[in-house]
């Protein structure tokens, strides 16, 4: 899309935001006239994981960014129909129609032949919208409305608004008796009937005189309209320059200062002098860091404790050879200070700041890159589509699972793809908030401090795979998971007492489902207080007899712990946190006062020197009592139900802003300069307004503060919360971790966190939040998952049938189906919801079976799989662009499969009442998990697969050996089984595999074997690392014949390295494949040979 060229554009973008005083009236007071609801009407908490805390009413306005909308809320206002402390929705209703025509002409040309594709128009609607009421929503927010939001859905207006009160409930829909709709229709007009007949709350329809709407001319003709008037940019803004003859330059560094052009501030104070810090730390790596002179702003290596510490390795035996880099970086004065980072082997131009300002300010950063026509992979945590399409990428953790916006971590690393297959990768060494904004021709990053600490990744190859293992030899590697970890996992919140656990448990082994490990989630907690028991639902006794029930079968035992701790002094956590001078403090030295489940609470501060001791002592003492397996930590933002500290006994604190400016796109830079004028001054005696930065990020809760810590609030040596709320739950699970180790200093901590930050998947495993039982979160669960892979945290998942609502059967089987393969699988569900434990339904029951059945029968596999990911940095799962790059413009949308390691195609059921799916197949050949049949892909053709409702088609490589087991309920009953081999021959009758053993638990195992099995000119050779003595034997091998016509091995003859010859009869079967069934004395803890004949 290019930027308007509209004569009257600058002069619309002047207003854009600042749309002038009376806009709308001002809200009604306490005492204005009441709601016509009665004061029973159901009203909604603004909380997740289904918890309850303050409510506040739901208020639906069906609104079409028309005049007529406009009047019909300022009319709402004058009569009290909506207050400040509603949460107001929004809601528009655009056509599939409607929609293609006002904003298909934006979009890249991503198209299908009929069109552009529905997941570029999903992906792209709710940004548009919000960005053409934008100033809409700021008006009302600063005359009170701090929880106003834009809500978009597609489809029929009458059913649409209808099914959206049904599942938001709101205290009642405001709508007006006509209007238009998001091109020429009428929407609202012809559906207000209809919605007082069908809608399930009260409905209000406001009707106004024509002299209302032509009293309202003049100042809706001050609203911005367009989606391609939001997406302009700051091309004008004042910028850097470096002094000639400053330059500092060695074999390894390059350093020089910059200087500012023009003393201009725009969203904080101007920094004048800055560094440019260049390191060529390794062939594949380069740092450019942009930082002040003074070094003022808080940087993440600031941390006392040292969280992230990239390590920096010389090239080459400690020499840098002169050309042994793969890329080269390029700086310019003209216009202005700016760089590039290019890739020498093609030349391609990796980052480019040349043409684009550069602002560093203490509370503003800016800098943006041309992007080329390309594909980029992550920027997180958000629920979206895996390739990035143009939106704004809000990094500020918060309590809320909502597409298209920011959720539980901050992972501020992308990979970028060109349509030629070849991959680099940024990673911007930042913990502030920050948007991320990618557009048609660059990716800007707004960040409100800090500095820009880049590091770019150019692998030797130039592959995907090799980026995301650059990038995690930088920030750390994935953790090593204990064999336990990768079984079947089950959990709900709200189980009503312990016998109902033990219940579940049973009924998972009556039903043949194998249940590795239970999980208990804050139920078991006295009024929701870490380290207690209820102890009438959850007695301690009963506790700990059911860890020994579950240990006595080699099951396991996590529960949660949040991080809030509740202020009472008769509780020893509080009181001994409060001797240790521990918990986060507000800026005058006070106590900080939250509020979360169990009411007003103190957050621990993980960088207080004195937080191991606090912490270790209650997680070794609990873990102890308890016998626990592992620890899982939610609520980590951290959040928190007060805005500010709390005050005292009674209602929150109610401080809201009386500004904000939440800005989602680029706008020209003068009118963000007139829109910071208007913001909230520094405080007396502060240098930075912390609470109310003139850049608000695009925060899905508006204020920076809300539903979290108060960005005033300090953490030990004065740290403002503000400066490190994106590293909060990272710091608490580095904490957490070494806990665990305490406990236990012999095996691998078992951790499991909602919030993350780069590097975090080294010390802990991440569930994706509370995703909705909806098929739409079923398909966008692949997407995140495959995100984790790349961010470094191997061990993710989703919670399987979904955590919010309820599910179906038909929607359970399909998800049980696919998160059988998630390298995290649990099912998990949430308060207030059906029961979803896969042995209530039959079909759900049996696809839950056969699913968990290839899962352990791949245990060998995925275990191995996992000891690559720790060793070497790649991920378990694999997008197929990653895998096969040089297909990259076929495959780079396709986010509905994924490949386990290199050799594993999974094709699941992401639609309801499919009974095929369409799957893409890389070109050669492919076998059928469950019948060995061979599919021959001579391109990246698309095959529709057959699936019953307990199916979901499983593909192996042609090429790949694959070692299994034979599954049974437990983890340790399946190893105890033979190891099986699958060989399957590929084109040229050739096959490789891989397999680890080790004792499965050992942080520091000593005992291991990395085995290789390599199969060419008809024989199978087995050779590598045999240092595990008590490996299992050789059980049948399976030779699948890669299409070789007729083939049909009759003998096969074992030579064994001490000489001894054995051979076994195999057994054909239908020429397409051939059993050799062993005798068990095959141990894997030598290397020897198998003839075939």
């Amino acid at each position: 899309m290019e930027p308007s060229t509209n004569n009257n554009l600058d002069q619309r973008l002047e207003h854009l935001n600042t749309l002038p005083t009376g806009f709308f009236p001002s809200p009604a007071s306490p005492a204005s006239p009441a709601s016509p609801t009665s004061p029973n009407t159901v009203t909604h908490e603004a909380s997740t994981h289904g918890k309850h805390t303050h409510k506040r009413r739901v208020i639906v306005v069906a609104y079409d960014h028309s005049n007529y909308g406009d009047a019909m809320i300022s009319k709402a206002i004058r009569l009290g129909l909506i207050r400040t402390s509603d949460d107001i929705r929004l809601l528009h209703i655009v056509s599939q129609s409607d929609y293609r025509n006002l904003f298909a002409p934006m979009l890249s040309a991503t198209g299908t032949s009929s069109g552009i594709r529905e997941d570029v128009l999903d992906s792209n609607m709710a940004n548009a919208a919000d960005s053409m009421i934008y100033e809409v929503i700021n008006s009302l927010r600063k005359i009170g409305f701090s929880h106003v939001r834009s809500e978009i859905l597609r489809g029929d207006p009458k059913e649409s608004i209808t099914d959206y009160c049904r599942m938001s409930k709101p205290a009642y829909i405001l709508t007006g008796s006509r209007g238009l709709g998001a091109v020429k229709r009428t929407v609202i007009g012809s559906v207000s009937s209809y919605l007082t007949k069908h809608c399930p709350c009260p409905v209000l329809i406001c009707k106004l005189d024509p002299s209302e709407i032509e009293a309202r001319k003049e100042l809706d003709s001050k609203k911005q309209a367009t989606f391609a008037d939001v997406l302009t940019t700051t091309d004008n803004a004042a910028s850097y320059r470096f002094v000639e003859g400053s330059i500092k330059q060695t074999a390894n560094e390059l350093e020089f200062p910059l200087v500012l052009n023009e003393n201009i501030s725009y969203f904080g104070k101007a920094i004048h002098d800055l560094i440019v810090r260049v390191n060529y730390e390794t062939s594949e790596r380069i740092n450019v860091k942009i930082y002040d002179k003074e070094q003022n702003q808080v940087q993440v290596s600031d941390s006392p404790l040292g969280l992230v510490r990239p390590p920096v390795q010389n090239m080459s035996g400690g020499r840098r050879k002169k050309n042994s880099k793969n890329y080269e970086f390029k700086y310019t004065n003209n216009p202005h200070f700016g760089f590039q980072i290019i890739r020498k082997s093609d030349n391609a131009i990796l980052f480019d700041t040349t043409n684009f300002p550069l602002i560093f300010e203490d509370q503003y950063l800016e800098i943006s890159s041309h992007l080329p026509e390309t594909n980029i992979y992550g920027i997180g945590e958000t629920i979206t589509k895996f390739k990035r399409t143009r939106n704004v990428t809000t990094l500020w953790p918060r309590d809320a699972h909502e597409k298209y916006q920011n959720m539980y971590g901050a992972q501020p690393f992308y990979i970028d793809i060109r349509n030629n297959g070849t991959a680099s990768g940024t990673f911007l060494l930042n913990a502030h908030g920050m948007d991320v904004v990618i557009t048609k021709d660059r990716i800007t990053y707004k960040a409100i401090g800090g500095v820009l600490d880049f590091y770019f990744f150019v692998p030797n190859d130039n592959k995907p795979n090799s980026v995301v293992q650059s990038y995690t030899t930088l920030v750390g590697k994935p953790m090593m998971p204990s064999l336990w970890m990768l079984g079947y996992q089950n959990c709900r919140y709200k189980y009503p007492n312990i016998g109902h656990v033990e219940q579940v448990v049973s009924l998972h082994k009556q039903h043949n489902i194998p249940l590795e490990t239970q999980w208990i989630d804050i139920d078991y907690m006295d009024a929701w207080r870490d380290f207690t028991f209820d102890p009438v639902k959850f007695p301690q006794e009963r506790m700990l007899q059911f860890s020994n029930s579950l240990h006595a079968n080699t099951q396991k035992f996590v529960v949660m712990v949040d991080p809030a701790i509740a202020i009472d002094p008769n509780y020893q956590p509080y009181t001994r946190g409060q001797e240790l001078n521990v918990f986060i403090q507000n800026s005058d030295g006070s106590e900080y006062q939250g509020q979360v489940w169990p009411g007003y609470t103190a957050f621990p501060d993980w960088w207080h020197p004195n937080i191991t001791d606090y912490w270790h002592t209650l997680i070794v003492d609990w873990m102890n009592l308890l016998k626990l397996d592992g620890i899982w930590i939610d609520m980590n933002e951290p959040s928190s139900f007060c805005l500010g500290s709390c005050g005292s006994l009674g209602e929150p604190n109610p401080t809201v802003s009386p500004w904000l400016n939440n800005i989602t796109e680029q706008l020209r830079l003068h009118t963000l300069q007139e829109t910071a004028l208007n913001a909230m001054p520094i405080p007396e005696g502060e240098t930075r307004n912390l609470l109310y930065p003139k850049y608000i990020i695009n925060n899905g809760a508006g204020n920076l503060s809300e539903k979290t810590v108060a960005m005033n609030a300090r953490h030990y040596g004065n740290i403002s919360h503000y400066d490190i709320h994106n590293l909060y739950g990272h710091a608490e699970g580095y904490i957490t971790r070494e806990a665990i180790k305490k406990y236990n200093s012999s095996t691998r901590p078992f951790l499991l966190s909602r919030s993350t930050f780069a590097g975090s998947g080294q010390y802990m495993g991440h569930w994706t939040g509370d995703i909705v039982s909806s098929w739409d979160d079923l398909k966008m669960s692949v997407a995140d998952v495959l995100n984790f892979q790349m961010y470094g945290i191997s061990y993710s998942g989703a919670d399987i049938c979904g955590f919010v609502g309820n599910t179906t059967e038909e929607l359970c089987a399909r998800w049980q189906s696919l998160g059988a393969f998630y390298p995290f699988s649990r099912n998990h569900n949430g308060e207030g919801t059906i029961s979803q434990e896969p042995y209530l339904w039959n079909s759900t029951a049996e696809a839950t079976r056969l699913a968990l059945a290839v899962r352990y029968a791949l245990l060998p596999y995925f275990y191995t799989l996992f000891e690559e990911s720790n060793r070497l940095g790649t991920g378990v799962w694999r997008p197929l662009i990653f895998e096969y790059p040089q297909f990259a413009t076929d495959f780079a949308d396709n986010d509905q499969q994924f490949l386990v390691g290199t050799d594993i195609l999974v094709s699941p059921v992401l639609t309801e009442g499919a009974t095929s799916v369409s799957a893409q197949f890389p070109p050669g050949l492919w076998y059928d998990w469950y019948n060995y049949g061979l599919l021959n892909s001579t391109n990246t053709e698309t095959t529709q697969l057959d699936v019953q409702i307990t199916h979901i088609p499983v593909h192996i490589r042609g090429g790949a050996i694959v070692v299994t087991k034979s599954p049974k309920l437990l983890v340790k009953e399946t190893y105890a089984t033979a190891f099986n081999l699958i060989v399957a021959l590929d084109e040229k009758h050739q096959a490789y595999g891989r397999l680890y053993i080790d004792d499965g638990h050992s942080l520091e195992p000593t005992l291991k074997s990395n085995i290789n099995f390599i199969f060419t000119n008809n024989t199978l050779a087995i050779n590598g690392q045999f240092g595990y003595p008590d490996a299992e034997s050789l059980g049948n091998i399976t030779i699948l014949h890669g299409g070789q016509d007729k083939i049909a091995y009759s003998k096969a003859i074992i030579i064994a390295k001490n000489n001894i010859d054995k051979a076994f009869n195999t057994v054909s079967i239908n020429n397409n494949h051939t059993v050799v069934i062993t005798d068990g004395s095959l141990s894997l803890i030598q290397a020897f040979s198998i003839k075939f004949q």
